[in-house]
């Protein structure tokens, strides 16, 4: 009796093993194929899983031009070239070629990488002027009324929430329209970065979680009153 019970214990204890090998294995190959993304594309190791995803980290939603990447199915293959250099995947009025510095899409896997390092951006992540909830281009009463009424009524659709978070905190709370009006008709503190008429990527794209992001800001709407 007790040997049948060390005998279902023992193959209790292989299954399990067995198991824990196949999800670390998935694991690890998921890690690979995450990996070798930021290797095929021009200056990618620079943004890495930024250029792909919502968070430094990666592994979590997908940007536009992570969007654009995974309908190509193309696993660790290449797959940069001009047509998805010609796309400006994240609607903020620079294609994809000219955030990552290679214009024409003629870089190649091994190639030196092309451009100015300091100019490279983030493709899959638009531009925009925080503070700017309704994305007109101007900083005025209706943005932190927009926030309110977001924030407390719902109904209203924002593109681009990270314009919601006047203080950068990485929450979208009473305080930023609080703020937004304060700064308005009081001087106090300007939104933070980017702002004031310079459009500009998120400075802490790792404050977001899962609440911010920035699907789209129109490059129109690039000029703001402070």
């Amino acid at each position: 009796m007790l040997s049948n019970y060390k005998l279902g214990l023992g193959a209790l204890l292989l299954s399990s093993i067995f198991s824990a090998s196949l999800i670390i294995t998935d694991h690890e190959q998921n890690l690979d194929a995450f990996g070798c993304r930021p290797g095929l594309i021009p200056n990618g190791n620079i943004n890495r899983c930024l250029n792909c995803h919502e968070s430094a980290s990666g592994g979590d939603a997908r940007n536009a031009f992570g969007i654009a990447i995974e309908e190509l199915e193309v696993g660790c293959s290449d797959f940069w070239g001009p047509e998805l250099a010609m796309l400006d995947s994240d609607g903020d009025g620079r294609t994809n070629g000219e955030e990552l510095g290679d214009p024409e899409g003629t870089w190649k896997r091994g190639d030196e990488a092309p451009g100015d390092p300091e100019e490279v951006t983030r493709p899959g992540d638009p531009t925009f002027n925080r503070g700017d909830s309704d994305a007109n281009g101007l900083l005025e009463v209706t943005d932190p009324i927009l926030n309110l009424t977001f924030q407390f009524l719902g109904g209203v659709e924002i593109k681009c929430m990270d314009t919601l978070d006047f203080d950068d905190n990485g929450k979208i709370e009473l305080t930023d329209p609080i703020a937004n009006l304060s700064h308005q008709f009081l001087g106090t503190q300007a939104p933070m970065p980017p702002n004031n008429g310079t459009c500009g990527e998120d400075p802490t794209p790792e404050r977001r979680g899962e609440v911010l992001d920035c699907l789209e800001y129109p490059s129109s709407s690039c000029i703001m009153d402070s």
